[in-house]
């Protein structure tokens, strides 16, 4: 039997090609947060709607590509990833209520709306082409952004 590697991108998150399958991306919000400063409710109306269409639009563009599609490319059109404690103080004491996160968990961020809005989410650790949406940031105050 063939030796299986893992396959790490420039970005960051590590996966196995043997867990990678050939399965579509699929993405669960059973842990999204109620946090208003992390959703849609954050924006204007107008601004709303663009950021919804634009996020419904990459939904469907990433539910069609595998997880090892998405991060074999770069952080702008694939994944990012961030350690938990990266993440605004505000953020992190709201992960600490989420099951699946824990102090060393890392974050994976995925781009929107022409790179003005990022999706975080949490890759399922059963079934690796499952991400649980988090949180959007929308307003660059999730984490970082080293500006």
């Amino acid at each position: 039997m063939k030796s299986v590697k893992n396959i790490k991108n420039q970005n960051g998150p590590t996966i196995s090609k043997a867990r990678s399958n050939a399965a579509p991306i699929r993405f669960s919000f059973q842990y999204f947060t109620d946090k208003k400063d992390y959703t849609f409710h954050v924006l204007k109306t107008r601004e709303q709607a663009e950021y919804a269409l634009d996020f419904m639009d990459k939904l469907r563009e990433w539910s069609k590509l595998t997880m090892l599609d998405l991060m074999m490319r770069d952080k702008r059109t694939g994944i990012e990833s961030i350690p938990v404690k990266e993440l605004s103080e505000s953020l992190q004491n709201h992960m600490k209520e989420c099951p699946i996160i824990s102090e060393d968990s890392k974050i994976f961020v995925l781009r929107f709306n022409q790179q003005k809005a990022r999706m975080l989410c949490k890759p399922d650790l059963q079934h690796s082409f499952i991400l649980h949406v988090l949180a959007f940031d929308l307003n660059f105050t999730a984490y970082n952004h080293g500006n």
